[in-house]
């Protein structure tokens, strides 16, 4: 008799309410969400966090690391409607290559997370 295998766990980053994470978990995998805001509607494990500080101290826990850090700052929209957003990572400090979780997956904008 086989033992079944475990689930791969993902970390959401900047989860908001889930979009990324209900297809991770469609595809049978073990989510857990991270966002500084409240996110009641959020399906999964949710945390409410700063998600550099958590992956920094819990990133290794996780087999993949999904990002999507927000990007209104860097959407022509904003621009276009003569709306101005702040850099939302300027106050995270500069990271070196041998601070970084493995990240799998960045979507969208410029962000703190990054591949090398």
């Amino acid at each position: 008799m086989s033992t079944p295998l475990r689930a791969l766990r993902v970390l959401d980053l900047f989860c908001c309410q889930g979009g990324a994470a209900m297809g991770y978990h469609l595809a049978g995998v073990e989510v857990t969400g991270i966002d500084t805001a409240p996110q009641p509607r959020y399906p999964f494990r949710f945390i409410q966090t700063d998600a550099i500080q958590y992956v920094r101290e819990h990133g290794a826990e996780f087999d993949f690391i999904h990002a999507s850090p927000p990007c209104q700052r860097y959407s022509r929209a904003q621009k276009i409607q003569h709306r101005d957003h702040p850099d939302p990572h300027s106050s995270h400090p500069r990271r070196t290559r041998n601070d970084r979780p493995p990240v799998g997956h960045r979507e969208r904008g410029r962000g703190p997370v990054r591949a090398a």
